[in-house]
């Protein structure tokens, strides 16, 4: 029943850490500017048995 944002997560140690956390069954958000890896990642979590989705996330820009 875990639930866990992941914010940058498709390069690196974010996408290591993704990809532990859906072998382990936690439900994933992956949140990141890079839009297609993002969408290849989740694909890839789920199809090893775990369950992510992914969308577009940009953290760089205050919002006034």
């Amino acid at each position: 029943g875990l639930q866990v944002p992941w914010s940058g997560a498709t390069r690196g140690i974010g996408a290591a850490i993704a990809r532990l956390f859906g072998a382990e069954g936690a439900w994933g958000l992956i949140g990141d500017i890079l839009e297609a890896e993002g969408h290849k990642l989740a694909t890839g979590i789920a199809a090893a048995g775990g369950t992510a989705c992914s969308d577009r996330l940009g953290v760089t820009r205050e919002i006034s």
